[in-house]
């Protein structure tokens, strides 16, 4: 099967745009969202409804587990924190039911990658999101592992281990890849760096 694997979005709903026209003249492929949809950019909730118009794969990132932690520590202040990162309740809800990895015959798709230092069963959520590491990662798997998380300029392939993060939602633009082919596409403009966070 092939894919197009979509990095870090970060509440950035132009540039995400900008990269489907794109991917629409390649409808053999099927999206997979490798997490981080939340923070940075001016529109999360635009991009939850444009990502839940579509047939596509979702994992979650270390951005939605920070959205999910809070409201568990602190659940009375469920609506103030949807208000910060300026989603729905039924987008939240929505995010709830995804998950943390997708796995193919060929691919491992988490929003951090893996643990260098662990095995492939012994992977862990925590390792799933929030994993640094951007080498080769045969010694665990000769699948091909596909991650954002980790700012890099442009595509970083090392190995079997592709990094798609290319900084959207602080100044840089949004990118995907084309598996099995390996060719990225990114979106016409970049991101507005905000002035905190």
């Amino acid at each position: 099967m092939k894919f197009f694997a979509i990095g870090d979005i970060h509440g950035c709903s132009k540039q995400l745009k900008e990269l489907l026209d794109k991917v629409k003249n390649f409808p053999e492929y099927k999206i997979v969202f490798l997490g981080d949809y939340l923070d940075r950019g001016p529109d999360a909730e635009g991009v939850i409804n444009i990502m839940r118009s579509l047939d596509a794969i979702y994992v979650l990132g270390n951005h939605e587990q920070m959205l999910f932690n809070a409201v568990d520590n602190h659940p009375e202040l469920f609506e103030e924190y949807l208000k910060m990162v300026g989603i729905s309740k039924s987008s939240y809800y929505w995010l709830k039911t995804l998950d943390y990895k997708f796995e193919t015959e060929d691919y491992i798709f988490t929003h951090a990658g893996l643990n260098p230092k662990k095995d492939l069963k012994n992977q862990t959520i925590d390792d799933y999101i929030w994993t640094f590491f951007d080498s080769d990662l045969s010694h665990i798997t000769l699948k091909t592992v596909v991650q954002g998380h980790l700012h890099k300029p442009e595509l970083f392939i090392f190995g079997n281990h592709i990094i798609t993060d290319t900084n959207c939602g602080q100044g840089g633009y949004l990118t995907g890849v084309l598996l099995p082919d390996m060719i990225p596409l990114k979106s016409d403009t970049k991101s507005i760096r905000p002035i905190f966070f």
